[in-house]
């Protein structure tokens, strides 16, 4: 597969920076070149790329128009947008660039080990979340036995077999292109309501819903929600008829990888819970809850450092790159202090 980049600006000693860069983690790529002017190429000309670099190392802010701009392009094609700072940026720029949803920043001169490094982490995020378009998971969503939705910018794209057989008088054309927040009644309750606004701004990945009322025939469920996109634009909902379970399990929702989906078939997945030891579990269960490693370290009185190790082995332990994907893991587990 050959990896596309496109470098906008005209810095030669750039450009040879990133070629040695792309090298590093492809043995197949190409490298464009565009000077940025007032006729930006059409939305499809960007959608093609991997990454994307943007020398302002005069830190004129040209690329904040253009970043506001594209911005939805990059999300839906999970394109790796990249700003080039000049080593004359100050603070202020970082800032700026943070604020505006910026998460790749570089500086010139430019570190060709941090560059590196930074590439590979973002090819490694995009690999893991092209999953969820793939012919596997498809498989997997369709044909699981847990209720779920797949919500792309706040729109419900699919919903598979096993909600429209668990939920009453519905059909796909009264949840299909539906708006998701607008199908269900969450702020009867004051719990979900605080658990939405949370989701909504990306406070935390991953958020439930207890008895939530479906306005169109005004069932009763428990839903599950896990963003599968840097932002919460594109989630799954796992739901739940609240007369059909007696005790929330959400078994199946966690972030499966080409890697692991062999492992665990439709009928059920695999459970590793017993291997962590108590300490584990509670910081496991304060993680799921959202709580940040300082929270987490006052409530069970230890430092910061020890909660870290814990949460190393916890991800040793699930075979996962991150917290997150560890609590979904076990999530097929009551988590129990």
């Amino acid at each position: 597969m050959v990896l596309r980049a496109l470098l906008i600006g005209k810095n030669p000693i750039l450009e040879s920076n990133l070629i040695q860069v792309l090298d590093e983690i492809s043995s197949k790529f190409i490298l464009d070149k565009i000077i940025l002017d007032e006729a930006l190429p059409s939305y499809e000309y960007f959608e093609k790329f991997d990454f994307i670099f943007f020398d302002d190392h005069s830190c004129k802010r040209e690329w904040l128009k253009f970043h506001r701009k594209l911005k939805p392009v990059f999300l839906e094609n999970n394109v790796s947008f990249f700003l080039v700072l000049g080593k004359t940026c100050g603070k202020e720029e970082i800032y700026i660039a943070l604020e505006a949803g910026v998460e790749n920043i570089l500086f010139l001169p430019l570190d060709l080990s941090s560059a590196i490094n930074k590439l590979k982490n973002s090819q490694d995020k995009k690999k893991f979340f092209s999953f969820y378009n793939s012919k596997d998971y498809k498989l997997f969503f369709d044909n699981s036995s847990n209720p779920k939705m797949f919500v792309k910018r706040g729109i419900v794209e699919r919903a598979n077999h096993a909600f429209f057989k668990s939920a009453s008088l519905l059909n796909e054309k009264s949840i299909i292109g539906k708006e998701f927040f607008k199908l269900f009644d969450f702020e009867s309750h004051e719990s979900n309501s605080l658990n939405l606004q949370r989701f909504e701004h990306q406070l935390v990945k991953s958020v439930e819903f207890l008895n939530v009322r479906l306005r169109q025939n005004n069932e009763l469920f428990h839903i599950r929600t896990i963003s599968v996109s840097n932002r919460s634009s594109r989630f799954i909902a796992e739901i739940h008829p609240v007369s059909k379970l007696q005790k929330e399990s959400f078994k199946d929702l966690y972030l499966l990888t080409n890697e692991n989906y062999q492992e665990h078939n439709i009928n059920g997945f695999s459970n590793d819970y017993e291997k962590l030891t108590k300490r584990e579990r509670q910081v496991l269960d304060l993680s799921s809850k959202g709580l940040p490693l300082k929270e987490i370290a006052q409530s069970l009185g230890l430092s910061k450092r020890t909660v870290e190790r814990h949460r190393a082995n916890i991800m040793q332990k699930a075979d996962a790159h991150n917290i997150l994907e560890a609590i979904l893991f076990f999530s097929d587990s009551e988590v129990r202090v």
